[in-house]
């Protein structure tokens, strides 16, 4: 290759972040799921069977307050 042919200014490596609406849409089906998860729970303490409930009980709230935070992240993203 002919070095007298070569750019001015080299490119700008490209950036392979995930969009904002990519974000707070994997926020939200992860919080959908917890809210699943809770009310899997709920239904399972419905019915008497509190070891069960008490394995979906902390599984849903932990993805619901994952799901919330990683929404609330992808929504405070500045474009650029």
């Amino acid at each position: 290759m002919n070095p007298t042919n070569a750019p001015e200014k080299p490119n700008r490596p490209r950036s392979s972040s995930i969009s904002s609406e990519a974000i707070i849409g994997i926020g939200v089906t992860i919080g959908s799921l917890g809210v699943l998860g809770l009310l899997l729970g709920w239904a399972e303490a419905m019915r008497g069977v509190a070891s069960v409930s008490m394995v979906w009980f902390p599984l849903g709230a932990v993805l619901l307050i994952l799901g919330l935070l990683i929404a609330g992240f992808g929504w405070s993203r500045k474009p650029r």
